[in-house]
């Protein structure tokens, strides 16, 4: 089962025996005894200490600075090879976008 199936599953019946129990249908012989034998409790505290993890995780803030056209060329270019004029390009198109007005969203119209 793939991990997003299988978080899906466990999302829709809460256990993994429920899960276990559901799937149980059609498997064979030999994926029901090794189901059987199985022990449950180390991907227990794996789960629970990932929701734990998340609990007390707090959300970095997101800052956009201006961007900085001469070290990001440097960068793709320099380190991760990419091509200097597709950079170059992809950079003046980034930096006329940023010169241009904002579309007024429908709600900052006062009716």
């Amino acid at each position: 089962m793939k991990p997003g199936k299988a978080f899906t599953h466990i999302k829709t019946y809460k256990t993994i025996e429920e899960v276990i129990r559901v799937l149980k249908e059609g498997l064979s012989e030999e994926a029901l005894k090794t189901l059987d034998s199985y022990d449950f409790s180390k991907p227990r505290t794996i789960i629970k200490l990932n929701i734990e993890d998340k609990e007390t995780q707090v959300e970095p803030a997101v800052v956009w600075k201006k961007l900085n056209s001469d070290d990001l060329l440097e960068f793709l270019v320099g380190n991760k090879s990419f091509t200097e004029t597709t950079v170059y390009n992809s950079l003046t198109k980034i930096s006329n976008q940023s010169t241009k007005a904002i579309q007024k969203r429908i709600s900052s119209f006062k009716i």
